[in-house]
């Protein structure tokens, strides 16, 4: 975890040295070990999913794009893939959250 946090502060500082070796093969590990990770949504949390696609879907015209269902899927899929950077084998209300407010955030269209 060490590893991956000096490398999270390299990013953030903007500094373009070249992946070490060791960061490399740490990235690859990492990669690996969550290739063969998927995380579940559990039943308790479709009703979250269904009830936030259709308030967007009452709001699709404030959007530029149309609220379809696979924007439902993209939801799932990136609810999913949060769970798996974090190494959970389910969803939680925390993936569903941050979610959501990524697709607040970007469906709006500012006035």
């Amino acid at each position: 975890m060490k590893e991956f946090e000096d490398i999270a502060k390299k990013i953030v500082a903007n500094k373009d040295e070249k992946a070490g070796a060791g960061n490399v093969k740490f990235v690859r590990e990492y990669i690996e070990c969550l290739s063969g990770f998927h995380p579940a949504l559990p039943k308790a949390l479709e009703e979250e999913v269904v009830q936030f696609a259709k308030k967007l879907k009452a709001r699709e015209n404030e959007f530029l794009v149309e609220v379809s269902p696979r924007i439902v899927h993209g939801f799932i899929r990136l609810a999913k893939a949060s769970a798996r950077m974090n190494m959970r084998r389910q969803v939680t209300l925390f993936d569903i959250a941050k979610v959501r407010h990524i697709f607040e955030q970007s469906l709006k269209v500012k006035r």
